[in-house]
């Protein structure tokens, strides 16, 4: 079975994706504006950039507890 996986930050998206390579899980809580995840921070993000189609903490949260329990019902 595949394992799932967090893609990788890649140029301009407003949530975070679990995927196992076939299939993709696309989380995005749109009406969240809290804080950017730190991902985004270790990929250069700046607090002057705004918002704008940024990866969110709870995003990212929701995103590793989706990918967590998919790889559990795999075992």
């Amino acid at each position: 079975m595949s394992k799932w996986t967090i893609k990788p930050l890649q140029g301009k998206y407003y949530g975070t994706i679990v995927t196992d390579g076939h299939k993709e899980i696309k989380v995005w809580t749109i009406a969240y504006t809290g804080k950017v995840s730190e991902r985004e921070i270790e990929a250069g993000w700046e607090e002057d950039y705004g918002f704008d189609h940024v990866e969110s903490d709870v995003d990212y949260k929701i995103a590793c507890i989706i990918c967590d329990a998919l790889n559990k019902e795999n075992v």
